[in-house]
């Protein structure tokens, strides 16, 4: 068990100091504090956020009436970031509720823009970690979406905005030790995904 504890921080720091070196920008995670409840936004905004998060639940999970859908919307970790210059935020959305995370903490991810009083996806993905690069791609950043698929794999994807939604272009997994056994590499090998 220590050993198996001792892999996962060692995966993640490793993790964070490859990728901050390999790219422009720090990673983030998402925090249960930075919540669409807690967001500084108007009411309407407020609401029509929560009604696209609820949408977004409903159909990755593929069932209609989920009990307390509003208050996990409102759980949602967030972010306003403008992506484009336009001086008007983008919302980064991570969900909280279990039933759309994996056991090891990749939750579902969107980007969403507003558009006439209701906020549409820009972007879906999966992540536990994502980055906003420097790069542009039709005025909008490049975004990176991080997945831990074990104690000893993650996985990375670059995705531009291309066509009005962002689009997954580039995608390589980083090996952290082996897990046979349970042995740990000094510095991570990095490959394309398979």
């Amino acid at each position: 068990m220590f050993a198996a504890r001792f892999a996962l921080a060692l995966m993640l720091a490793t993790s964070l100091f490859a990728v901050a070196q390999s790219t422009d920008v720090e990673p983030k995670e998402l925090r249960r504090e930075q919540s669409l409840r807690n967001a500084k936004l108007s009411p309407q905004r407020r609401e029509a956020l929560v009604r696209a998060i609820v949408k977004q639940i409903r159909n990755e999970t593929g069932e209609p009436n989920i009990e307390g859908l509003e208050e996990s919307a409102l759980d949602t970790s967030v972010a306003l970031i403008d992506l484009d210059g336009d001086k008007k935020p983008e919302v980064i959305a991570q969900a909280m509720r279990e039933e759309i995370c994996s056991p090891t903490g990749n939750c579902s991810f969107w980007v969403f823009r507003e558009d006439r009083g209701e906020y549409k996806p820009i972007l879906k993905g999966t992540a536990q970690l994502f980055r906003i690069y420097n790069s542009r791609t039709n005025r909008f950043r490049d975004i990176g979406l991080g997945r831990h698929g074990s104690a000893y794999l993650g996985e990375w994807r670059l995705y531009r905005f291309l066509g009005g939604r962002y689009t997954a272009m580039k995608c390589w997994e980083e090996i952290y030790g082996d897990s046979e056994s349970d042995m740990p590499y000094p510095k991570p090998k990095v490959e394309p995904c398979q």
